[in-house]
């Protein structure tokens, strides 16, 4: 069937782009535990004594690196966190724009918010298989307000 063919392509590149906005998220948390991880890296090394004997004449130079490293992190998790706050708010807009409320609730709580299926449903009070149902009418409702770009992504070579 020709619909159901279609129905189908709808709801994959929907879910593509729903998938990758979510997937921000856990790349800025994860950018953002490597920063915290360096820095208490680099909090580490400054508590070190560099007066006693036995401090070696590489200590300064590891405390450089180590701050070298944790601004380049800050940096690239800073980028990150733009692209990310930006998606996010332009997915909000895409979402706002959906007719169905029920819909519009699905899609935020999963996919912009982060919570687990299994908490949208006790949220929305549904049923494993009737949330189910709706987040494939939900994400497939999406294809119509989502970015243009990512409803037919054109191969590069086109």
């Amino acid at each position: 069937m020709a619909d159901t063919e279609y129905e189908r392509y709808r709801y994959d590149q929907a879910r593509a782009y729903l998938e990758h906005v979510r997937a921000l998220s856990c790349r800025t948390a994860a950018l953002r535990a490597e920063v915290e991880a360096q820095r208490e890296l680099a909090d580490g090394v400054k508590a070190m004594g560099y007066g006693g004997r036995g401090s070696s004449g590489a200590q300064p130079d590891r405390m450089a690196e180590t701050v070298a490293r944790l601004q380049e992190l800050v940096e690239g998790y800073c980028t990150e966190l733009a692209a990310y706050v930006a998606e996010q708010e332009a997915a909000h807009e895409r979402v706002r724009l959906m007719e169905r409320p029920e819909h519009v609730r699905a899609i935020t709580s999963y996919y912009l918010l982060g919570r687990t299926w299994e908490r949208v449903c006790v949220d929305m009070g549904y049923t494993w298989d009737g949330m189910m149902a709706l987040r494939r009418r939900a994400v497939t409702a999406f294809y119509d307000v989502m970015p243009t770009e990512w409803r037919d992504p054109r191969h590069p070579a086109v």
